[in-house]
């Protein structure tokens, strides 16, 4: 079977806007899927600019970010679910925005964030339970982000007086004690 320029060109579009999905070799890429997970990340990029403001000191926003939680958390274990590979930066940044926030393990997005984390990643327990802790997150996508797309307001966050003079400090302190406390 040959197939024409212009088919060739159509399937070339189709394969790279399927690259933002890193399971996408396996199975066979559908528009719909695609629109959906657009959908989510605009969701989910809406919610985390108004998690940043209220962090920034917006408090006005609570009841917005408390409306707005499980549609959030619903659409980003979708990406995670999914491969998305825009999905990764933003789970960090909605950790690392609360500071010393976590996601839970046990947790839909706990679960599907594990099958991209990997075996081997750092548990803290907590009276809640078990946890990733957003420090944890945070230098994991330092070593890991080259495999995935970045989130900008990751980026502006890391850069931030204070991530840079408070948070970011904070994580390397935890970091050093969890290692302290592995190597008696």
């Amino acid at each position: 079977m040959r197939l024409s320029i212009l088919q060739i060109a159509m399937i070339a579009a189709c394969w790279s806007d399927a690259e933002a999905f890193v399971g996408f070799q396996s199975a066979p890429f559908v528009q719909e899927d695609k629109k959906r997970m657009d959908q989510d990340i605009e969701l989910i990029d809406a919610y985390l600019v108004k998690w940043d403001r209220f962090a920034k000191g917006e408090k006005s926003l609570v009841a917005d970010i408390n409306r707005e939680g499980a549609a959030f958390v619903a659409a980003l274990g979708r990406g995670l679910k999914a491969k998305d590979k825009r999905a990764p930066s933003r789970l960090v940044f909605s950790v690392v925005v609360q500071v010393g926030g976590g996601i839970p393990v046990d947790s839909e997005v706990g679960r599907h964030a594990a099958t991209i984390l990997g075996p081997d990643f750092p548990v803290v327990e907590v009276k809640q339970g078990k946890v990733y802790f957003a420090g944890d997150l945070y230098f994991w996508w330092l070593e890991h982000q080259k495999e995935f797309n970045t989130f900008p307001l990751l980026d502006e966050w890391a850069n931030r007086e204070f991530a840079q003079k408070s948070v970011i400090p904070m994580y390397n302190r935890a970091r050093e004690k969890a290692k302290e406390r592995r190597d008696q």
